[in-house]
């Protein structure tokens, strides 16, 4: 019955796609989760990548999912994305640092890295309500704000 899960991901998904300017670009979604957010911009894409542990690898259109672990490295050449996402990510990396350096490493020239983070004000806020299946359960994977 997780009902705030959606609706929090869709008021993400909304004042994100607005900072993806262009058409036909590149983008590399790094946490992907179940690869809405790439789905519902795929037309701006040339090509889309997504990839998260929980995600089942596949290809849909001109996108394609990796199922992974992000952990220090990103297996992609150098100059590769004109964007980069990671949406409510950061915050359950063990080595945010190096994939930040990564996700910079991996873009075109003028390209953008793209981030959203919880507030650490609303952590308890958030674990009440995943306590009573409001939301997902993710917050209790939280390593660092």
């Amino acid at each position: 019955m997780r009902i705030l899960a959606p609706i929090l991901g869709n008021i993400r998904m909304e004042k994100i796609s607005s900072k993806i300017e262009g058409e036909k670009i590149s983008l590399l979604d790094i946490g992907c989760g179940d690869g809405e957010f790439l789905i519902s911009i795929k037309d701006r894409l040339s090509g889309g990548i997504g990839i998260d542990k929980k995600v089942t690898a596949k290809k849909y259109d001109n996108l394609t999912f990796h199922s992974l672990e992000v952990e220090r490295k990103l297996d992609f050449p150098d100059n590769t994305f004109d964007y980069v996402t990671l949406l409510a990510v950061l915050e359950h990396l063990a080595f945010p640092v190096d994939i930040l350096s990564e996700s910079h490493r991996v873009l075109k020239p003028n390209g953008r890295v793209v981030i959203t983070t919880p507030d650490k004000k609303i952590d308890g806020i958030g674990r009440f309500a995943a306590r009573i299946k409001l939301t997902d359960d993710e917050i209790f994977e939280h390593r660092q704000y």
